[in-house]
C-alpha cells in the first residue's frame, strides 16, 4: 500500500468519524426520526423499529443521550423524549418515574408519603389497633387505609392535556421525618424542566397532634398551567379503605361522606345507602371521609371548597373493602400570580371532645359523629354523654359498670315522669268498676253519647286519661338519644364485659353454624335477655293498666291491636337488635329489670290504692265545678238567647 493509498484510507475513516458525530450531536425534527426509522427499516429488514417498539416498557422516562450509543438507540431514545416531552411539557423529566415513599411520624400517627403526587399513601394510628389485633391479643397499630386506598391529586391543563400530579415525582427536603418534640416540616417539590416554576407540598406535623398542616405552593406556573374549567383546577379525592372492626355491617351503617358550610352547617351522605352522591349547595369549610371510629378529614383554611361533589358507594357481598369515598373539589387559580393553599388533614379518632377542639370549636367537627338529630341529639350531646363521660373519667370504672351506673342514673333522672305515670294507671284501676258500670248503662246508647258520658265521668272524678300517655312521651327522646349514642361512642370500642368481647359490636358468643334469614348466624345473649326482659315487662304493665271502657267497639279494637302489637315488639326487638352494638342491647336489659323494680316499688311502698280510691269518691261527691273556659261559654250562649 502507497502513501496516496494510507491518506485516503485516513480521510475515508476521518469523513464517517465526522459524519457520526455530526449527526449524534444535531437535534432532529420528529418528522426527520420518522423518516429516518423508514429509512433504517429499508436499509436492514431483519432489525425493524416501530413506534410503538419506542416506548420501553417499564418506565418511561426522558433519556439523556452520549455518544457511544448506536445510532439504533439514539433514534429510539430521541422519539421517546420527543413524545413525552409533547405529553408532559415542561414536566416531562420528572414523568412515569417510579415511586418511592417517605416517611413522617410523630407520637401519635406515621403517615407514608407517595413521592409520585406527593399525597399520603398510608395512614397508621400508633395508639390504636384493629379488632383482628384486640382479638388475638397483639399490640399493633391501625392502618386506616393504605395502598390503591387512599389517592389525593390536583388536576390541570398543561401541553394541551390534563394533567395529574401523580403521574409526575416530587423530590423529598429529607427522606424521613421524625417528630418527637415542638413541630417540624417536611416539603416534596416538583420543578419545571425551564426551572422557572415548582408546584411544592409542605407537611408541618406537631408532636402530639393528629392534625397535619398541609400547605401547596404553586410557584412561577401561572402562565405554564391553565385551570381546568370556571378558572379553577380540580381536587380529586379517592379512597377505598378495608374494614378494621368486629363487624363490617354496623361498620357501614357509620361510615360516610361528611362536609361542613359556615352558611348550612354540616351535611352527609346516607350512611344506610348502597350508593348516594350530591353537590354541596354550599361552600364547604372541611370534607370527611368519615369511618365508624375513625376519619380522614380535609380542612380548607382558606376561602373553603365552592360547591364540591361527594360520592360514596359500596356492595354488600364485597367484603374487602369498607367503602368506595370519592369528592372532587375546585381550587381557584389565578392566572397573573403566584397560587396557595393553606389545609389541614386530620387523622384520627372520632373522639368528641378532640374534634370539638381543633380550631377552638369553630369547624364545628364534632358534627360528624351521628348522635341522632334535632332534640335527640340535643338530648346526647348536652344530657347524656356529658353524663356517661362523668362516670367514666371520674369514677375510673369499666365501660360495662359505667353502662350499669348510666342505667341507673338515667331512670333516676326518669323516676318523676315514672311515678306520674303510674299514678295515672291506678287511677284508671280505681274508676274502672264506674267505667264499666256506665259501659253496661250505654251499652246500647249511641256511640257519640257513651263517649260524652264517659268524658263526664273523667271529669266528675278528675282524672286525666291521657295523664299515663304524656309522661311516657317525654321519655321517648332518651330512649331513641340512647339507640345513637352507643354505636357512635369510641369508648365502647375494644371494650368487653362478661361474654361479650367487644361492646361496639355484634354479641356472636353463640355460633349457631348456619344463617337464618335477616337474623344472622349468631345469637346475641345480651339481646335475647332484653327481649326476655321486654315480654316480662309488657306482661307486666298490661296488668298494670286497665283497658278503657265506654270506647264502643272501636275502642275495643284499637285496644286488642294494641295489645297484639306489644306481644310481637319482643320478637322484633330480637331480631332487630341480634346484629346491633352489644352495649345497646345491654343497657335496654338492664333499664326493662330496673323499670320492672321500680313499677313494683312504687305499687308496694309509695302510692296507695285505697287512699286513691276515698279521694275520688270524695271527689264525686262534690259538685261540678266550672272552668273560666265553660264559663265563658256559657255566658256567650245566654247572651245570644237574650238577643233571640
Amino acid at each position: 500500500m502507497d502513501k496516496n493509498q494510507i491518506i485516503g484510507w485516513v480521510l475515508i475513516v476521518g469523513i464517517v468519524i465526522g459524519f457520526v458525530a455530526y449527526n449524534g450531536s444535531k437535534e432532529v425534527p420528529i418528522d426527520q426520526q420518522k423518516a429516518n426509522i423508514e429509512a433504517f427499516n429499508n436499509q436492514k429488514p431483519d432489525t425493524v423499529i416501530t413506534e410503538t417498539s419506542v416506548k420501553p416498557a417499564d418506565p418511561v422516562i426522558i433519556q439523556k443521550i452520549d455518544s457511544s450509543l448506536t445510532y439504533e438507540e439514539k433514534i429510539r431514545f430521541k422519539i421517546q423524549n420527543e413524545k413525552l416531552k409533547d405529553q408532559y411539557g415542561l414536566f416531562a423529566n420528572s414523568a412515569n418515574l417510579k415511586a418511592d415513599e417517605i416517611i413522617i411520624e410523630n407520637n401519635k400517627l406515621r403517615l407514608h408519603i407517595n413521592t409520585n403526587g406527593a399525597y399520603v399513601s398510608k395512614a397508621v394510628l400508633k395508639e390504636y389497633r384493629s379488632y383482628e389485633d384486640y382479638h388475638l391479643n397483639q399490640q399493633g397499630e391501625l392502618t386506616i387505609f393504605e395502598g390503591e386506598g387512599n389517592s389525593q391529586v390536583i388536576k390541570f391543563l398543561h401541553s394541551n392535556r390534563e394533567q395529574s400530579t401523580d403521574a409526575f415525582k416530587f423530590t423529598p427536603s429529607a427522606q424521613k421525618l421524625k417528630v418527637t418534640e415542638g413541630s417540624n416540616s417536611i416539603s416534596f417539590t416538583l420543578n419545571s424542566d425551564d426551572g422557572k416554576g415548582k408546584i411544592e407540598y409542605v407537611y408541618t406535623l406537631n408532636a402530639d397532634d393528629y392534625l397535619v398542616d398541609f400547605d401547596i405552593n404553586m410557584v412561577g406556573l401561572e402562565r405554564s398551567i391553565l385551570p381546568i374549567e370556571d378558572g379553577a383546577l380540580k381536587l380529586e379525592w379517592n379512597q377505598v379503605p378495608s374494614s378494621i372492626e368486629k363487624s363490617i355491617s354496623i361498620e357501614r351503617q357509620s361510615a360516610s361522606v361528611f362536609w361542613h358550610s359556615q352558611a348550612d352547617g354540616y351535611d352527609w351522605l346516607g350512611e344506610r345507602s348502597q350508593e348516594d352522591s350530591e353537590t354541596s349547595e354550599f361552600t364547604t369549610d372541611w370534607i370527611s371521609f368519615k369511618q365508624q371510629f375513625f376519619s380522614n378529614i380535609l380542612i380548607d383554611n382558606g376561602d373553603g371548597f365552592k360547591n364540591p361533589f361527594m360520592s360514596i358507594n359500596y356492595k354488600e357481598e364485597d367484603t374487602t373493602y369498607l367503602k368506595k369515598y370519592h369528592a372532587v373539589a375546585p381550587l381557584k387559580f389565578s392566572a397573573s400570580k403566584d397560587n396557595y393553599y393553606d389545609f389541614d388533614l386530620f387523622f384520627g379518632p372520632n373522639d368528641f371532645d378532640l374534634l370539638a377542639s381543633i380550631k377552638d370549636g369553630n369547624l364545628e367537627l364534632e358534627d360528624e359523629i351521628n348522635l341522632g338529630w334535632g332534640i335527640f341529639r340535643g338530648v346526647n350531646q348536652y344530657v347524656l354523654y356529658p353524663i356517661f363521660q362523668f362516670i367514666l373519667e371520674y369514677l375510673g370504672v369499666s365501660i360495662g359498670i359505667g353502662i350499669i351506673l348510666l342505667t341507673f342514673a338515667i331512670k333516676l333522672l326518669l323516676f318523676p315522669i315514672t311515678y306520674k305515670n303510674y299514678l295515672s294507671s291506678a287511677k284508671m284501676r280505681v274508676i274502672k268498676p264506674h267505667l264499666e258500670k256506665l259501659n253496661n248503662e250505654n251499652k246500647d246508647a249511641d256511640p257519640v253519647k257513651k263517649q260524652q258520658a264517659t268524658m263526664a265521668l273523667y271529669k266528675k272524678t278528675g282524672v286525666n286519661p291521657l295523664a299515663g300517655c304524656i309522661p311516657a312521651l317525654l321519655q321517648m327522646p332518651i330512649l331513641i338519644a340512647l339507640y345513637r349514642l352507643f354505636p357512635a361512642s369510641i369508648e365502647l370500642r375494644h371494650q368487653g364485659f362478661l361474654w361479650a368481647d367487644d361492646l361496639s359490636s355484634v354479641d356472636d358468643f353463640i355460633q349457631l353454624g348456619f344463617q337464618i334469614p335477616i337474623y344472622g348466624s349468631h345469637l346475641s345473649i345480651f339481646t335475647v335477655l332484653m327481649a326476655i326482659s321486654m315480654f316480662f315487662y309488657m306482661k307486666f304493665n298490661q296488668q298494670m293498666t286497665p283497658s278503657q271502657s265506654g270506647g264502643g267497639e272501636m275502642q275495643e279494637a284499637i285496644q286488642k291491636n294494641m295489645k297484639m302489637m306489644m306481644n310481637l315488639m319482643p320478637v322484633f326487638m330480637l331480631f332487630m337488635f341480634n346484629n346491633y352494638a352489644a352495649g345497646l342491647s345491654f343497657y335496654y336489659f338492664l333499664a326493662n329489670l330496673i323499670t320492672i323494680a321500680q313499677t313494683i316499688t312504687i305499687k308496694k311502698f309509695i302510692i296507695d290504692e285505697k287512699a286513691i280510691l276515698v279521694k275520688i269518691e270524695d271527689q264525686m261527691s262534690k259538685p261540678m265545678t266550672k272552668s273560666r273556659w265553660q264559663k265563658k261559654i256559657d255566658e256567650i250562649q245566654s247572651k245570644q238567647k237574650v238577643k233571640k
